[in-house]
């Protein structure tokens, strides 16, 4: 993926899921937010990381950490990149849009 130009950050979106390993997306996270690109100060940070799950309701994944979900999939933005969803969620929310939005996921 080519960095976004300045002040475009990409908005990768972490589904999370009752009982999911807290690896599955906290390793993943810490990729993401470690990321910066040199020459644009500030503005080096290319990611704005979010969760989203079926409810903003708390989620305990594996281990028992409680996790509480920062938009609904019907409320989320729309992604640029799904991180760490199922294969065949994955394709499903590609191809019909998340919260009924157009697609524009890179899956």
């Amino acid at each position: 993926m080519s960095p976004q130009s300045a002040g475009d950050k990409a908005d990768p979106h972490f589904p999370i899921r009752r009982s999911e390993g807290l690896i599955d997306f906290a390793g993943p996270w810490e990729v993401f937010q470690d990321v910066m690109v040199e020459g644009r100060g500030q503005d080096g940070m290319p990611f704005k990381l979010y969760t989203v799950s079926d409810s903003r309701a708390p989620i305990r994944t594996s281990g028992g950490m409680q996790v509480t979900p920062d938009y609904t999939f019907a409320d989320a933005p729309a992604p640029r990149i799904v991180v760490g969803e199922r294969k065949e969620e994955s394709r499903n929310r590609c191809s019909t849009g998340s919260g009924g939005r157009p697609p524009r996921a890179r899956c």
